[in-house]
């Protein structure tokens, strides 16, 4: 399917990037196609901006791998001419065609659905549907719905909770960073895009207005508590980038995602496919090899899945040979014997599909399908004679069939009993919604005729694990009281506790608990217990009752996350706080990537969780990941800001912690130009000089970024000194206007920032920022205004600095001089005076006398001054404008001593009025939370009002 930008997406068949998205069946947008030409995303890759607000690039066929399926194309305004849902079409001016996919039945005449009424079950889910992705694409065919695998969509929809975006540029409608609003409804945009913009309601206001989600490519919201969008057939939704070619003409292609099969460590394959088609195959995936002949049709055991996807086989010859293959070239061997009850795949096209050169397809044959049969005969290459009443004896692919779970009596006889299976398979669908609605007299007489089949299952799922999904406790209690086994498991390995958490069923697990369910079951696949469950589904009941039950807090799934680090995920604060209450939440366990809980509320950007933890586990603030990342570090790179304020105002984090790569918070903010991360880590004392393993100081990498990409990026969110920059009267200085990166060097070097330091290319940022000799004017007028601008208690530079940076600063004279504007009235350095002295030789008039005063260069030609003249003619001693500058500079010094030996050192403000017994003293507003003294660290004991 061809990429579009505004495309809805999910995560697809190749998807290993663990939980980017936020999670199975989370929703992104795609915001970029790649081109050949582009350096970040490379032709055959997309860039998706997830609901959850994380941002990267996907495969869409590029090293023949595809990351995503398709969930709507309406927002990229794909539609299909006139043609109407047949099931939600309106009539006279509100005529609307479908939009994004179209779906077509075979079945009967002139019957189109759209998705949301397709993905409803709308129409007979018996029916098999051709799919239109767009009006010139060519058709797929879908197997029929029912059975189906089914996804729930999360992300923005009706009901969330959102903030603002990537792509806000709407001011402060929503009422300031950080306000959240709940999507009122996704609407059409025009008749350009659909479902493409969402109207959101701000809770700041009450105001509603639309914002883009996905139209045109653009995302202005990003998912604070995301919705449910509805059920999916995942397998029916295209594959993103991938061409599925005429239905009417299938080929077997092995690099369809579709046809790679799911191995796990420990299955036993084939390789079923010529010598000459396996050749071809091993190209990029392990190589060809003579010998791997000998080995087709030959049994093995899947030894390793390498990180590329390809298959390691050992057989077991007298050398226990191992070969690498083509995932697509091996078929997975089931032990199936003569005797065993299994059951026909009712997916016609895929049955079609594994029946070539496995006895082949003939029409005859649909009526096995779905069916219970008996295996008559195993073949040598792995194919099966299986035999259903009432149909001829058929050659079936075992992919095509599964075996049906039979008890221990049962097995001797499986011939007799073969009719028994086939009646109650048939009627266990009456039994499944028996089950589901509570009633007992039906479930009572099953168990009754059929009491060795109480486990019995249909579509994975057991009449125990329905009942416990929908909370029919009476019906559970007939099932047990009869043995049904607590510990049976779906085919995912999820028991009947895990369906009640998943019903979000509070009695039912408390029942189920009370008969002897294992409250810290892991699921098979996923490892999840029923309390990971309940957290995901932010069940505040369900989360209480297992707590109360001793479920434990500390279990990790597969990927090594806790309970708790699940809910610092999703944001779910109430059930945050049931887990820290519980007995001994060990905090500092790590999951598969390396984030202990702290870490992973830091990498989130979820604040409250930050606070709750510190103060828990105060310890864990400067806790390093094995790459050396502090939670610090982690917020500081994601522009959290409000994180890191958390971290260091309550957590007293140390702001000049190092990684591995002596990366300090700064330097890795200043990278990403986050610039209220980095005025808050300068103004909390982070030190601009550190140096990172290359030996580059903040400042080097921020000119580095402003020489390199004129378009550095600065996110002013929470920021003042980029205020400075904007208030710059930027008609003088053109396109430097342009780079707010200039704002960050400006800042940097007023904060202290030395600019002789040489990194490990021997550059100094001097060598640096001579690159941009034409902004210097600019640099010195932010650096005026920053000083300006800066409170007295605030850090300032000192007088020699100042010298020292517009000498350094200055480049070499120019041979060619340039004329200086005319019409510039006032000083180009402190913009306060007029421009009242004449530099000699040169003759230029730029600045006025006090600043004159500190300059060896001039600023337009940079030719050494010798001397300095008044427009009267009289020379200008520069001596004695220091001389009264310094003496000004002293006595504001002395006075900002004297406020601050009597202002709180906390928020620099107030008097200080309270004293502590280790001597330390603040004001009663900033004293009144504090439980340790913020100088020393020392418990507070006593707080002593002073006068």
């Amino acid at each position: 399917m061809i990429e579009l930008v505004g495309t809805r997406v999910i995560r697809g068949p190749d998807w290993h990037w663990a939980d980017q998205d936020g999670g199975p069946g989370s929703v992104g947008t795609v915001v970029e196609v790649g081109r050949a030409d582009a350096n970040t995303s490379p032709e055959g890759t997309v860039v998706v901006l997830w609901d959850n607000g994380y941002r990267s690039n996907y495969r869409t066929g590029f090293q023949n791998a595809y990351d995503l399926r398709v969930v709507d194309t309406g927002p990229a305004g794909v539609k299909h001419g006139d043609v109407l849902c047949n099931e939600c079409k309106h009539t006279g001016s509100d005529k609307k065609p479908i939009s994004g996919c179209r779906w077509e039945c075979r079945i009967c005449d002139d019957y189109d659905l759209c998705s949301l009424c397709y993905m409803s079950n709308m129409h007979d889910l018996g029916h098999i549907f051709y799919r239109h992705d767009s009006e010139s694409s060519q058709v797929v065919e879908m197997p029929t719905r029912r059975n189906s695998h089914t996804v729930e969509l999360k992300g923005i929809f009706a009901g969330a909770k959102v903030t603002r975006g990537a792509s806000w540029t709407w001011g402060n409608q929503d009422g300031g960073e950080g306000k959240v609003g709940e999507v009122v409804e996704i609407q059409n945009w025009q008749k350009e895009s659909y479902r493409s913009v969402a109207n959101v309601k701000w809770t700041s206001g009450g105001t509603a207005n639309l914002y883009r989600l996905g139209h045109k490519g653009q995302v202005d919201l990003k998912a604070h508590s995301p919705s449910s969008g509805g059920m999916v057939y995942i397998d029916h939704l295209p594959i993103l980038g991938y061409s599925n070619g005429e239905v009417s003409k299938p080929q077997r292609n092995f690099n369809s995602p579709r046809h790679r099969p799911v191995l796990n460590i420990g299955d036993k394959v084939k390789v079923l496919v010529t010598a000459e088609e396996l050749q071809k195959m091993q190209v990029g995936h392990g190589g060809w090899n003579s010998r791997m002949a000998e080995f087709i049709g030959k049994v093995g055991v899947v030894h390793r899945v390498t990180d590329r996807g390809d298959i390691r086989v050992q057989y077991n010859n007298s050398s226990n040979q191992r070969w690498t293959f083509h995932p697509g070239v091996l078929t997975k061997v089931h032990a199936f014997l003569v005797g065993d009850l299994v059951r026909v795949s009712d997916d016609l096209e895929a049955v079609k599909e594994n029946q070539e050169g496995h006895g082949d397809w003939v029409d005859a044959m649909r009526g096995v399908l779905g069916k219970v049969g008996q295996v008559q005969e195993v073949y040598s290459d792995g194919d099966l004679r299986v035999a259903v009443k009432g149909q001829p004896v058929w050659t079936l692919n075992p992919l095509s069939v599964k075996a049906v779970p039979v008890t221990p009596e049962r097995k001797g006889k499986p011939s007799e009993d073969i009719k028994n299976i086939a009646d109650l398979t048939a009627m266990f669908g009456e039994l499944e919604i028996a089950s589901a609605t509570g009633r007992k007299d039906m479930i009572k007489e099953f168990v009754t005729v059929h009491p060795n089949n109480v486990d019995m299952k249909s579509a994975g799922k057991t009449l125990l694990q329905i009942a416990a999904h929908e909370g029919k406790i009476e019906i559970a209690e007939i099932l047990l009281d009869a043995n049904a086994s607590l510990d049976e498991v779906d085919d995912e390995g999820d028991t009947a506790l895990h369906y009640a958490a998943f019903g979000q069923k509070a009695e039912m697990l408390k029942y189920l608990i009370s008969r002897g369910a294992s409250v810290d079951f892991p699921s098979r696949k996923q490892q999840t217990t029923a309390l990971h469950v309940s957290v995901i589904k932010n069940n505040i009941e369900c989360v209480s009752v297992l707590l109360k039950c001793q479920a434990n807090v500390n279990a990790q799934d597969c990927f090594g996350d806790t309970p708790v680090h699940d809910a610092v995920g999703k944001g779910y604060d109430a059930i945050l706080n049931l887990l820290l209450k519980s007995p001994n939440p060990d905090l500092m366990l790590r999951n598969k990537r390396g984030f202990n809980a702290l870490q992973h509320a830091a990498l989130k950007g979820n604040d409250y969780a930050v606070k709750k933890l510190i103060e828990v586990g105060p310890l864990m603030v400067n806790v390093k990941k094995d790459d050396g990342f502090t939670p610090l570090h982690l917020s500081a790179l994601n522009g959290h800001f409000s994180v890191v304020v958390a971290l260091l105002n309550e957590g007293n984090a140390d702001v000049n912690v190092c990684n591995n790569r002596k990366q300090t918070p700064l330097h890795l903010a200043v990278n990403q130009g986050e610039g209220g991360v980095i005025e808050q880590l300068l103004v909390m004392g982070a030190n601009p000089n550190m140096q990172d393993d290359n030996g580059d100081t903040a400042l080097h990498i921020a000119l580095s970024k402003a020489c390199g990409k004129p378009d550095y990026q600065v996110n002013g969110a929470n920021c003042g000194f980029l205020a400075n920059f904007e208030g710059i009267n930027h008609s003088k200085f053109g396109e430097a206007y342009g780079c707010a990166g200039l704002a960050i060097i400006s800042y940097l070097i007023f904060m202290g920032n030395d600019l002789d330091i040489a990194n490990n290319r021997k550059e100094t940022a001097v060598n640096l920022v001579n690159q941009l000799a034409k902004h210097f004017p600019l640099i010195l007028d932010l650096i005026k205004l920053h000083s300006s601008n800066t409170d007295r208690q605030s850090r300032s530079i000192e007088s020699g600095t100042t010298e020292k940076s517009q000498e350094i600063l200055t480049p070499p004279p120019s041979t060619s001089k340039p004329v200086p504007p005319m019409n510039l009235l006032e000083c180009s350095v402190c913009s306060e005076q007029d421009q009242n002295v004449r530099f000699e030789p040169c003759g230029d008039v730029v600045v006025c006398e006090e600043c004159a005063g500190r300059m060896k260069k001039c600023l337009f030609c940079h030719f050494p001054i010798q001397k300095l003249v008044t427009k009267s003619g009289v020379v200008v001693n520069r001596r004695e404008i220091q001389s009264s500058t310094d003496k000004l500079r002293v006595l504001e010094s002395k006075i900002a001593e004297i406020e601050e030996a009597n202002c709180c050192s906390i928020c620099m403000e107030r008097p200080r009025n309270i004293v502590f017994l280790c001597g330390h003293s603040a004001c009663d507003t900033c004293a009144q939370p504090l439980k340790v003294c913020h100088m020393c660290r020392k418990p507070i004991t006593n707080k002593i009002n002073i006068f």
